[in-house]
């Protein structure tokens, strides 16, 4: 039998408010006023939900049932943990924030791809992404130098419209990438889109 992901199931029961992906890592679900990927320095991702709910449509118990469901089913054959942080129900909106271990809970869960870690690790998996990113300070695209460089900076490799929270400040993005804030940005169009920060 297939298990559906914790986004799949959230969507059916969620249906036209369009519940995203899930996750935190030592955040108050009150410091967002939106859906948000937060990443840590630690290799842990976030996600954050905060979605209108309609309580006359839709049981906010049987969904933070089918959250708690969701991840302990994940928990019992996955590689890595999940963890349910919270879900709250006020004044019509919900909160749900979830912290995965890893990259690859993410998408074991929700089946979205997502990279997360350093530039090297990123090299190793197969990324090249001279011409492909500029820097955020109006420096151009990077060469083939400043990739050769940039080992130890974090990077999040994002294929879904979301906003994110990187582990410090970002300094180079693709075009699909709009900064928010030193550290935050909203992510938006097709493929796959690139953050590296500190």
């Amino acid at each position: 039998m297939k298990i559906l992901g914790m986004k799949s199931r959230l969507m059916v029961m969620l249906v036209a408010t369009c519940l995203f992906f899930i996750f935190l890592t030592g955040c108050s679900l009150k410091s967002y006023d939106k859906t948000t990927l937060e990443f840590a320095k630690n290799g842990s991702i976030g996600l954050h939900i905060v979605e209108q709910f309609d309580e006359s449509k839709y049981d906010f118990e049987e969904l933070k049932a089918l959250n708690e469901a969701e991840i302990n089913v994940y928990n019992s054959y996955g590689k890595s943990q999940v963890t349910n942080k919270g879900c709250t129900l006020k004044d019509g909106i919900v909160r749900i924030d979830i912290e995965y271990e890893e990259d690859d809970a993410y998408f074991d869960m929700n089946n979205v791809i997502l990279f997360y870690g350093t530039v090297t690790d990123a090299k190793k998996a197969g990324y090249n992404l001279v011409n492909k990113i500029a820097s955020t300070e109006g420096f151009g695209l990077i060469d083939q130098n400043d990739w050769a460089s940039l080992g130890a900076q974090h990077i999040a490799i994002v294929s879904e419209e979301i906003s994110v929270k990187m582990p410090g400040k970002i300094y180079y993005a693709d075009g699909g990438v709009t900064l928010t804030g030193s550290d935050r940005a909203d992510v938006s169009g097709e493929g796959l889109h690139y953050i590296v920060s500190e």
